[in-house]
């Protein structure tokens, strides 16, 4: 076989293969969410990242009360889950978008459109960005 046509073999079988996908570290993410109502306040937030039987769980934790996700995807650089916010049992749908520091930022919006921003730091990073 022609060098030129085994590189140009190895080009394509390279191009073709499919794109890694983000990877979420396991272990205890933090983070802040900020109310659309109130833009200058930021309430601290963890996640508790981890695997159960094979499968990813997000847990999020707000003083002391751990609200569980579902529906959690990975798809390209978006994050994405619902929970119920636990005061007021209304159900959220997050988008986050995945940024270059691997860190993760998005809105939460409920049925009627309220929303909040939500940020989220792997582990043994910086917490608080927006």
């Amino acid at each position: 076989m022609p060098k030129s046509v085994f590189v140009l073999i190895c080009f394509f079988a390279a191009c073709s293969a499919p794109p890694s996908r983000p990877v979420l570290q396991e272990g205890t993410w933090t983070g802040g969410l900020t109310p659309m109502n109130h833009p200058d306040m930021v309430l601290p937030l963890t996640y508790e990242v981890r695997r159960i039987h094979g499968k990813l769980s997000i847990t999020l934790n707000n003083e002391g009360i751990q609200t569980p996700t579902r529906n959690l995807a990975i798809e390209g650089d978006t994050l994405s889950f619902v929970f119920n916010e636990p005061e007021e049992n209304v159900e959220l749908t997050c988008a986050f978008a995945r940024r270059t520091d691997a860190s993760y930022a998005g809105r939460c919006t409920d049925a009627e459109g309220k929303w909040a921003h939500f940020t989220m730091t792997p582990p043994g990073e910086q917490a608080g960005r927006r």
